[in-house]
C-alpha cells in the first residue's frame, strides 16, 4: 500500500462573514416572516451553541484534498430576516441585537444563557444589524439610537446593516427615503449588505441595486461612500446542468454583466455564500461531489476575475445551508456537516481555479478586513497599488470578445465597459476583433501589444 505523505500546508485563517442565530424563545414567538413548512429544518433554536457544533473542529481539513486546511477563527452575525413593512415593527431587530449583546457581556463574565455557552458566544466578531431602510435617515437615526441604548452596548460589534430585498417589489430600493437611508449609513462608516434574488426573481433586482447605489454615491465625498456588501453572489442560477453550458447560458451572461458594472465600483463587495442552497438535487445526484464543484466554479472564477480577492467575501450563510437539497448528503465527508461540507468545497475550488496560496489565505478571512476602521478611508485611486486588486486594463471602443487566461470563459464586452482581470491570475490576454486577432502581455502595470 503506498505511503500516504501528511499534509505540510498551514491552516487557511477562516471568518465565517455570514450567520445567523436565534435562540428558541424568539422561534416560539413567531416573529419570523419566513418560518413555514418549507424551512422546518431550521425552524428551531440555531444559536450560538448549534453552530459551534456544526462548526466544532476549529482546525480541519478535506479528505478528497488534504492540501485544504481551515482555521475557524469566529463569525459575522447577519440579520436574521424580521423585518415588518411599519417603522415600528423594526423593534424586533432590537430584540435580536440586545439578545446578542447578553450573550457578549456574559460571554466576558464565564455565564452561560439561553443557547450559548460562554467560549461559543465568543466567537461573535461583528454584527450587520436589521434597518428600517424604506423609512429614511430618521427612522435609521431612531433605530440606532435603540441599539445603542441596549444594555451592554458594544459600538465596536455593530459593522452595518442590512434590509431585505429579494421579496421587495420594483422600486423598492430606488425610493428617496431608501436612497437617504444609505447616505446616512456611508456618513457614519457602516456598511450595507445588499439581498437580491437573480434566480428567483430576476436580473432586474441587481441591475435596481446597482442603480440605487449609483444615486446612494451622487454628491457624496469618497471618505463618506458606502460601501455595500452583495449577499450570497445576487442567488444566481445555479440549477444549470451540465455544468459545461454554464458559460454560454443566457442567465451566466447576463449576471456576469451586472457583475462587471457592479464591479467598476471599488465600494461594492460581493460574498462568496449561499451556493449550494440555489442547487438542484439533480446536479448532486448525477455529478456527486465533483458535479457540484463544477457547477459552483464558473461563478466563483468570474466573481473573483472580476472583483479580484480583496472585494470578494467569504460566508456560509449558516443555518439556511442545511436546506441545500437532501442529495447533497450523498457526497459529504464522514462526519462532515453543512457547513463544513460548504467550507471544504470553496476552498477546493479556489485551488482548482488557479488561485496563489497567498490569495487563498486571505480571501477567507478576507471581511475581517473589509470591518476594519481603516478600511473607511476611499481606496487607492491606483488599484495596483493594493496587492489583491483587479486590474482596469482598457476602455473599449468597440464590440470585442476577450479571451482570459489561465482558464476563464469567452466574454462579449460592450462598448465603452472598463474589463478588470487579476494581475495575479493573468500574464497575457487575446483581444479578438471584428478583423484581427492579437495577444498582449502584461508589463507592470501597462498593456503592451
Amino acid at each position: 500500500m503506498p505511503k500516504v505523505e501528511e499534509s505540510t500546508s498551514s491552516p487557511i485563517p477562516l471568518l465565517d462573514g455570514h450567520v445567523h442565530l436565534y435562540p428558541q424563545s424568539h422561534v416560539d414567538a413567531g416573529v419570523f416572516p419566513w418560518q413555514n413548512h418549507e424551512s422546518a429544518k431550521i425552524n428551531v433554536q440555531h444559536s450560538f451553541t448549534e453552530y459551534a457544533a456544526d462548526a466544532s473542529t476549529r482546525t480541519s481539513e478535506s479528505k478528497s484534498d488534504p492540501e485544504v486546511k481551515y482555521d475557524h477563527r469566529g463569525l459575522i452575525f447577519v440579520e436574521v430576516g424580521r423585518q415588518n413593512g411599519e417603522q415600528s415593527g423594526y423593534d424586533q431587530g432590537v430584540s435580536e441585537f440586545a439578545y446578542l449583546c447578553e450573550a457578549l457581556r456574559n460571554a466576558e463574565s464565564g455565564k452561560a444563557g439561553e443557547g450559548y455557552e460562554p467560549s461559543d458566544a465568543k466567537l461573535l466578531r461583528g454584527i450587520m444589524a436589521l434597518a428600517p431602510a424604506p423609512h429614511g435617515s430618521s427612522a435609521m437615526e431612531e433605530h440606532t439610537i435603540k441599539l445603542e441604548s441596549v444594555p451592554h452596548f458594544d459600538p465596536a460589534y455593530l459593522k452595518g446593516f442590512r434590509y431585505n430585498l429579494q421579496d421587495e417589489p420594483a422600486g423598492a430600493a430606488l425610493s428617496k427615503g431608501f436612497i437617504d437611508a444609505m447616505k446616512w449609513m456611508g456618513s457614519k462608516g457602516l456598511r450595507f449588505e445588499i439581498n437580491v434574488n437573480t434566480h428567483g426573481a430576476g436580473i432586474w433586482q441587481l441591475q435596481e441595486a446597482r442603480e440605487m447605489i449609483i444615486r446612494a454615491h451622487e454628491g457624496v465625498e469618497d471618505a463618506k461612500k458606502t460601501r455595500f456588501i452583495i449577499d450570497h453572489m445576487a442567488k444566481p442560477d445555479l440549477t444549470i446542468w451540465p455544468s459545461e453550458e454554464i458559460e454560454t447560458h443566457s442567465h451566466f451572461l447576463a449576471w456576469q454583466g451586472e457583475m462587471m458594472r457592479l464591479a467598476e465600483n471599488p465600494y461594492v463587495y460581493i460574498k462568496l455564500s449561499a451556493l449550494l442552497t440555489e442547487t438542484s438535487a439533480e446536479i448532486h445526484t448525477l455529478g456527486g461531489r465533483e458535479g457540484a464543484k463544477r457547477c459552483v466554479e464558473p461563478w466563483v472564477r468570474s466573481a473573483i476575475n472580476l472583483f479580484g480577492v480583496n472585494r470578494v467575501v467569504f460566508g456560509s450563510d449558516w443555518p439556511v445551508v442545511k436546506l441545500a437539497p437532501e442529495e447533497m448528503r450523498g457526497w459529504m465527508e464522514g462526519e462532515d456537516t453543512e457547513w463544513s461540507a460548504w467550507v471544504k468545497l470553496v476552498l477546493e475550488v479556489l485551488r482548482d481555479i488557479g488561485l496563489s496560496q497567498e490569495d487563498i489565505e486571505f480571501l477567507p478571512y478576507s471581511q475581517y478586513r473589509t470591518l476594519q476602521p481603516d478600511s473607511l478611508l476611499s481606496p487607492p485611486t491606483n488599484i495596483l497599488d493594493h496587492h489583491h486588486g483587479a486590474l482596469p486594463i482598457i476602455a473599449l471602443e468597440r464590440d470585442l470578445s476577450l479571451r482570459l487566461k489561465p482558464r476563464l470563459p469567452l466574454l462579449h464586452i460592450e462598448p465603452s465597459l472598463p474589463v478588470h482581470i487579476n494581475p495575479s491570475r493573468l500574464k497575457k490576454f487575446t483581444y479578438i476583433g471584428k478583423n484581427q486577432a492579437a495577444t498582449y502581455p502584461l508589463i507592470g502595470a501597462n498593456i503592451a501589444r
